[in-house]
């Protein structure tokens, strides 16, 4: 999922800090987590925050449940809640409030957020000249993207990104494919540089 489908979740207001939920399983002293889960503990830890500074998180908690119940037969679903988590906790910061989540919990968080910052989708070419040629423009912008470091840089891509021609009528379907798994490279590599990791 997109990260831009997340920017319409809503942020809280400052107020006491909840206690931090899931480092792992089980009650005793020494045991171990063996996988952090984020969509379990991202809904625990929206439950436990009922409302900051007087501002509910009802809206908030209600989207990221409805995201749970797509995405949970998608075996990609814990870089999905890292996402939708990430973009939370930030939004909430900007009200001097945080998602209560363990120290293990937020590093997950993180590295999944991380980690889908660099993916890059691998490029085979389709054998249709002309759409071939499309697709080596849009993989020319796709890595420029993840090249800038500025938000002055990722305006540069999208007048860029104005400028490619459309697949002819006859291009193959892997190519319109591959065109639109490379837009979301761009996406990506653009919210790289909007949304940073910050570790707090």
């Amino acid at each position: 999922m997109k990260m831009a489908l997340l920017l319409g979740l809503v942020a809280c207001g400052g107020g006491a800090t909840a206690p931090a939920v899931g480092s792992g399983s089980g009650s005793g002293s020494n045991s171990q987590p063996t996988e952090i889960d984020l969509c379990v503990l991202g809904h625990e830890a929206l439950d436990t925050l009922k409302q900051c500074n007087g501002k509910p998180t009802l809206q908030a908690a209600q989207q990221f449940n409805g995201v749970l119940a797509m995405v949970k037969k998608d075996p990609a679903m814990q870089t999905t809640c890292a996402q939708m988590l990430h973009t939370l906790d930030e939004n909430f910061r900007k009200d001097s409030c945080s998602l209560p989540l363990s120290p293990a919990a937020r590093t997950r968080m993180y590295d999944l957020v991380e980690a889908w910052y660099a993916t890059r989708t691998p490029v085979t070419p389709t054998g249709n000249p002309a759409a071939d040629a499309v697709i080596a423009k849009v993989v020319e912008i796709r890595d420029t993207a993840c090249k800038c470091n500025t938000e002055l840089c990722l305006e540069g891509v999208q007048k860029s990104l104005d400028t490619i021609t459309p697949f002819a009528a006859d291009a193959p379907e892997v190519a319109r494919t591959l065109g639109t798994a490379l837009l979301d490279d761009v996406s990506r590599c653009s919210a790289r540089i909007t949304k940073p990791v910050v570790r707090h």
